[in-house]
């Protein structure tokens, strides 16, 4: 089991796992099929409302989602796997060093990328 650090300044729950679907999603096409022929039949009320709904950052979270989009072209594949199957977190180091994140936030802001990797790893792959 995985051991959490610095889970004591965390915020309200879910918030980054919200922005990390809405990222996935997004990177696989956003919108379905079924949306595109919905609107074509006039029928757009019919589209999920909440789908395409803004997600917001909250301030205690931007800086570990502004980690988590610049690893965007660090994800590890596999020839077998149907989809990525995690963020190379040796990576995450050198994007906190770039970005000059304080060594004391690391530990929460890595919380933070596990949580929203393990829901955009569910988006891409359909779970």
């Amino acid at each position: 089991m995985a051991r959490d650090c610095g889970d004591s300044h965390r915020g309200a729950p879910g918030k980054l796992k919200a922005v990390a679907r809405r990222w996935a999603e997004l990177r696989r096409g956003g919108c379905d099929e079924l949306d595109d022929d919905l609107r074509a039949f006039d029928l757009a009320d019919q589209i999920d409302a909440t789908k395409n709904k803004p997600v917001g950052i909250w301030p205690e979270n931007w800086l570990t989602a502004r980690v988590f989009f610049d690893q965007e072209y660090q994800w590890l594949k596999t020839a077998t796997a149907a989809g990525p199957i995690g963020l190379d977190h040796g990576q995450i180091k050198n994007t906190l060093e770039l970005l000059c994140v304080k060594r004391r936030e690391w530990p929460e802001i890595f919380n933070g990328l596990k949580d929203m990797e393990a829901e955009a790893i569910k988006v891409m792959r359909n779970e």
